[in-house]
């Protein structure tokens, strides 16, 4: 039996959707698998001593394949979240699309990240 689900929000079409739990390290790799080229997501966490209460997320990408994604000061346990998808490139000539909730774990340097990638409007040379 063939079963599968598609799930859309306005012009978005949910691709790939998770929950992790972070292990005290430099970073974290999530990678997209799809019939285009993969591409690597490298999760980063931060803490800053001089804004210990501003939350900022930073993209930066490291080749054609690879973004780094940092987040600094995600440390709530009730958890930080995109208040809007962030664009973060494009796949199958869509731009891609990422949502998250971040949540920090009292007493241990985890994180719980919880994801959705979605694609919506088509692009031009994408």
């Amino acid at each position: 039996m063939d079963v599968t689900i598609e799930i859309k929000s306005g012009i978005f079409d949910l691709i790939a959707s998770g929950t992790f739990i972070t292990y005290p390290s430099d970073f974290v790799s999530l990678t997209l698998k799809s019939n285009e080229e993969p591409l690597i997501f490298i999760f980063k966490f931060e803490n800053s001593e001089t804004d210990k209460d501003k939350v900022k997320k930073a993209l930066r990408q490291i080749d054609s394949n690879t973004l780094e994604l940092t987040f600094t000061n995600y440390n709530n346990s009730v958890g930080n979240y995109t208040k809007k998808p962030w664009a973060i490139g494009t796949l199958f000539k869509r731009r891609l699309y990422i949502a998250y909730l971040i949540s920090g774990i009292s007493g241990v340097d985890y994180k719980k990240v919880e994801y959705s990638f979605y694609l919506g409007e088509e692009v031009a040379n994408g």
